[in-house]
């Protein structure tokens, strides 16, 4: 998957906006890997769904410092609401692209005749 825009062939044209999200404390309706940060299960009518993060988008910060496991649950088993930054879902290379292992772009997947 690509991680940024890929300069090479302009898809996507932007990285998809960072989304601040505000929890009340309680139920939030999301299952997530908390190791990774990585949003498996939005549930229909929780709070995440109500402000839009999608499965597959990635935790980042907490309250204004850096996502790790034990700043979610700090602030899961609070009474006081949080904050969440979430990076939406990243955009796979277009079709005949792949990701390039040492930097966020996409190259051209070339096939090697013998």
């Amino acid at each position: 998957m690509c991680c940024k825009a890929c300069a090479t062939t302009g898809y996507p044209t932007t990285m998809p906006a960072t989304r601040d999200v505000t929890f009340q404390p309680g139920q939030i309706g999301l299952t997530a890997d908390w190791q990774t940060g990585v949003v498996s299960h939005v549930a229909p009518g929780g709070q995440a769904q109500q402000h839009g993060v999608q499965e597959q988008s990635v935790m980042e910060r907490v309250n204004g410092k850096e996502y790790t496991e034990t700043s979610m649950l700090d602030v899961l088993s609070g009474g006081e609401p949080y904050t969440i930054v979430f990076q939406p879902p990243v955009v796979p290379c277009p079709q005949g692209y792949s990701a390039v292992d040492t930097c966020a772009d996409c190259q051209k997947t070339l096939a090697l005749v013998v």
